[in-house]
């Protein structure tokens, strides 16, 4: 009986059939979803909406430069007076006359109202200047957003790909879990039936601790993605499903993913815009040297209390004013002005190179990953075999409980590391296309409401009186040019359009 029953243990541990409970399918999360939520609902993203909608009312108030300032002044007041007559005045009642000595005091009201109008015509090019930097400073803003954008995004591809990495990881480190505890129990009955040694079942016992041990680090690793991606989405994750492909979107070369970086990236493309803004700045700084016109018009009204005199007057006039000396502040400011316009040159060059090696990076990284997966499915492969005939192999004698053990490790160790290759290669395709300028949400969620800095600004500058072009372009006769920059060998400089 006692053979019998070690026999019937034999079978079972070497059958191969297992079987999982499972609970309710969960409805799957599509990355496509948690980007549409993060894009609606992530804080920096919201907060770097509102900080180019406060940039859209700095432009508004730049262009209501060019129209009139209205002002109306309401005097009033009043006016004591007492006159002092030395003359008196006597009258006789007997022996002593009483004199009075005679004064006067009178009170007057006084009431005045003026509305005054001052149009400015010329500023020697300042106020044409400020609207056009103002102009690429709204420009840059929305960059910006656009960089933020694309860092959320990267943000939530990095998330998402670290979830379903995490579950794939688990899922192996729960079956390296299962299939130890099975070589265990089998190396303990070989030692009951006297075909294996102590050793055998302590080695076994050894790998499934180890096994163990590695499957509370799996789980782990699993919550910490899910807290991250919940911080990046808004919410904790689902059954995740696989993440689409972006291969179409990728470049055939890494030339041409230098030359989209140049045109798209949006750091780049934001410090093209603070230089432009900059050498607007010198414009506004030099027409301090130039003199400046406006047009004045005043209607007042002064009426006497009393109605004894009335007093209506309208005026016009138009005044010009041409600096002299101011302390000889002016030079220095325009040399400031200059040397900001420099040092923002220095920044396009520089974050131009930071630009190219993020591309190089990125690339490199990309075909790293991809020739990673290709040895991975081989070893993959290789090492399943090498398993399956171990174990066969131990069966008839011809190895041992340490072979059958190594080789298990290998097969789980070259699993995860292809887990992981293609988890690299996804990431890194994503943050070439980050870098390229080529991130939003339209790639992976295309019907997702997208937000559209233009309407804010269109609605908040829908106002504006007749003649300000016609102010706007008189300010700008004789006005200083604007420092032009000339690019470098190699560089591709991006077109950009007005708001």
């Amino acid at each position: 009986m006692r053979k019998s029953r070690r026999t019937a243990l034999l079978a079972a541990v070497f059958s191969t059939g297992l079987v999982f409970a499972s609970g309710g399918a969960a409805q799957a999360e599509s990355l496509a979803e948690a980007i549409a939520l993060a894009y609606q609902t992530n804080p920096q993203l919201l907060s770097q909406r509102s900080v180019l909608r406060n940039v859209d009312e700095s432009y508004y108030r730049t262009v209501r430069g060019l129209g009139p300032t209205v002002t109306a002044d309401v005097a009033l007041g009043a006016t004591g007076t007492y006159d002092f007559d030395p003359s008196t005045t006597c009258i006789s009642t007997g022996p002593t006359p009483i004199c009075v000595i005679a004064d006067k005091y009178q009170t007057s009201d006084q009431v005045s109202v003026s509305v005054s109008a001052t149009q400015p015509l010329y500023s020697g090019g300042r106020l044409s200047a400020n609207i056009r930097a103002q102009e690429a400073a709204v420009m840059a803003a929305r960059e910006n957003l656009r960089q933020v954008e694309s860092a959320v995004l990267l943000r939530v591809v990095q998330a998402y790909v670290e979830v379903n990495r995490a579950a794939e990881a688990l899922t192996i480190a729960e079956q390296n879990v299962v299939v130890l505890t099975r070589q265990r129990e089998e190396a303990q009955v070989r030692f009951e039936v006297g075909a294996s040694t102590r050793t055998d079942v302590a080695q076994a016992e050894a790998r499934l601790a180890t096994s163990q041990t590695s499957l509370i680090a799996a789980r782990a690793t699993l919550a910490n993605a899910q807290a991250a991606y919940a911080q990046v989405v808004g919410q904790p994750p689902g059954k995740l499903e696989k993440e689409p492909s972006v291969a179409s979107l990728l470049p055939a070369d890494v030339t041409n993913a230098f030359r989209a970086a140049q045109e798209n990236n949006p750091a780049l493309r934001a410090a093209y815009l603070r230089e432009r803004q900059s050498a607007e700045q010198v414009v506004a700084a030099k027409s301090a040297y130039r003199p400046s016109v406006t047009a004045q018009l005043t209607a007042g009204y002064d009426p006497n209390v009393f109605g004894q005199t009335e007093d209506t007057a309208i005026t016009g006039a138009i005044r010009a004013s041409v600096p002299l000396f101011t302390g000889l502040t002016t030079g220095s400011t325009v040399r400031s002005a200059i040397e900001t316009n420099k040092n923002d040159n220095i920044l396009i060059e520089d974050q131009r190179r930071s630009v190219l090696q993020q591309v190089t990076s990125n690339y490199n990284q990309l075909v790293s990953a991809r020739a990673s997966i290709s040895s991975n499915e081989a070893a993959v492969a290789a090492s399943n075999l090498a398993q399956t005939g171990t174990r066969e192999e131990q069966q008839v004698g011809l190895r041992t409980t340490l072979d059958v053990l190594n080789a298990e490790q290998e097969y789980r160790a070259a699993q995860l590391n292809l887990v992981n290759a293609r988890a690299s290669e996804y990431i890194a395709a994503v943050s070439l296309l980050s870098t390229m300028g080529r991130l939003d949400v339209g790639v992976f969620a295309p019907s997702a409401a997208r937000y559209n800095p233009s309407e804010n600004f269109d609605k908040v500058n829908s106002f504006g009186l007749p003649w300000e072009p016609v102010v706007r372009t008189l300010d700008n006769l004789g006005a200083a040019s604007t420092p032009t920059r000339e690019a470098g060998q190699g560089e591709v400089v991006p077109t950009f359009e007005k708001p």
